[in-house]
């Protein structure tokens, strides 16, 4: 936290209590827009962060207005122009900060960090010592993962800070002390194996606070008389001994030395992922048996039962903490309902029908379709003379395609105003998540991690 970014809180709570906002349509939603900037912007002395506050204020013009007295290099105007290319809401979300060279290493992901002002500032808000830092946690996640987004913000959210600072991104635990003890060994001119960034990352990712307060602690952290394992079993030998005993502690230790996954994540994933419309099969039986043990702990009731189970895997099962371990088994997880939906809904197999120069195909009276209807959210919305165009428009709100699972039985949707897409199959890896409510199709939904609303749907 930084004077700028204290004023900035400060001058928020003054607006949020001024009643000056107004309500305005925003691409047929309404938001509050905060007109009477002026005087508030008067005190800000960086003009970067007065766009920012217009930003936050939904005043947008103000923000047009401030962006264009920016002067930028050549180099950065080249990204902000291919930024705008791709983006024409581009200014009501950037940090142009972010086009300085010391962020060029995020550069191939880019176009999607700056639709998000949440997670330009924790990224601004890091000193250039704590930016070294990230950047080795970055590269590391660039050579092993894919779907690397979620990463992201689970470290900006451990390492960096926000305004308003009452914000729940702010109320993470932090690791203050092991990030000065690695700066000062990095200063002088050691570096990080591998391991070390993965004990790292596996800090900055996991729901568990775990109190490793410097370098020689995070080094040691996953060895056998490390912080980790020792942890665990002297949670156990407590737990032996007390008459009563906390089965939480229990399950807990008993999934992360099963499994490496900790019991907020378990419980959370396996309330999220219902198997019992999935075909067990062979390709899936070992996600089916790790699932069903894990949900098997969660619902036990019986301490001494746990204590049991936990000697006896103990024997056979000793995973070491690894930060990838939790998003592989709910990738899995999101893939089988994915595989599952690629195979109920419909698929234009039948020969079509014409009428009128139109073909028409026949649903019959039981089927699926995965939908979305184009310009549901436009207050107005004119007939498109090339629908392909409009599909590819230069425009990004949100970084997920949202459609409607409809069926003979329901054929509810987002209101129809023209065409609407249907697709009868879609890659392993697209379905991120799905609700039978609203999730993330409304015009200002702007976030670079859409499945952080996973924490609150069922699939």
């Amino acid at each position: 936290m930084n004077i700028d970014q204290k004023l900035l809180n400060e001058l928020k709570r003054e607006m949020i209590y001024s009643d000056e906002d107004t309500i305005e349509e925003y691409y047929g939603v309404q938001i509050n827009v905060y007109k009477n900037l002026d005087k508030y912007l008067m005190r800000v002395i960086s003009q970067y962060d007065k766009i920012s506050l217009a930003q936050w204020a939904n005043n947008y013009e103000k923000v047009n207005e401030l962006i264009a007295q920016i002067q930028l290099s050549e180099e950065q105007r080249k990204k902000y122009n291919r930024l705008l290319l791709n983006n024409v809401d581009l200014n009501e979300t950037i940090d142009l900060r972010i086009l300085m060279p010391k962020y060029d290493f995020l550069n191939d992901i880019l176009d999607m960090i700056v639709t998000n002002r949440d997670v330009q500032e924790q990224l601004l808000s890091l000193s250039d010592d704590k930016l070294e830092i990230f950047k080795l946690l970055y590269s590391r996640l660039m050579q092993i993962e894919n779907y690397y987004i979620p990463h992201i913000t689970s470290i900006l959210c451990k390492m960096g800070t926000i305004t308003p600072f009452t914000s729940w991104q702010n109320q993470f635990y932090r690791y203050s002390a092991l990030e000065e003890s690695i700066i000062e060994h990095i200063k002088k001119g050691l570096t990080l194996s591998e391991e070390e960034i993965d004990n790292l990352l596996y800090l900055y990712t996991t729901n568990i606070a775990w109190n490793v307060k410097n370098y020689k602690e995070l080094s040691e952290f996953t060895l056998e008389n490390g912080i980790f394992f020792n942890s665990i079993n002297h949670i156990i030998s407590q737990q032996e001994q007390e008459e009563k005993k906390d089965i939480r502690a229990i399950k807990n230790a008993l999934l992360l030395k099963c499994y490496g996954i900790d019991l907020t994540s378990a419980i959370s994933i396996c309330g999220r992922y219902d198997l019992s419309s999935i075909q067990m099969n062979q390709e899936n039986i070992d996600l089916f048996e790790m699932y069903m043990a894990m949900v098997s702990i969660i619902n036990e009731r019986d301490p001494d039962l746990l204590l049991s189970a936990y000697k006896e895997f103990s024997k056979e099962m000793n995973p070491r903490p690894n930060f990838m371990r939790t998003i592989v088994f709910e990738n899995a997880l999101r893939k089988e309902f994915a595989l599952n939906l690629n195979s109920v809904v419909y698929k234009c197999r039948e020969t079509a029908k014409v009428v009128d120069d139109v073909p028409v195909f026949e649903a019959g009276t039981d089927f699926k379709m995965i939908v979305t209807a184009i310009g549901a959210y436009q207050s107005s919305f004119e007939s498109q003379k090339n629908y392909k165009e409009y599909w590819n428009m230069p425009t990004i709100r949100s970084h997920g395609n949202c459609c409607s699972l409809i069926a003979n039985n329901n054929l509810s949707m987002a209101n129809p105003k023209n065409v609407i897409f249907g697709f009868s199959t879609m890659d392993e890896s697209m379905l991120l998540l799905s609700s039978s409510k609203d999730i993330n199709s409304t015009p200002t939904s702007k976030r670079f991690n859409i499945a952080q609303e996973l924490s609150l749907i069922h699939i």
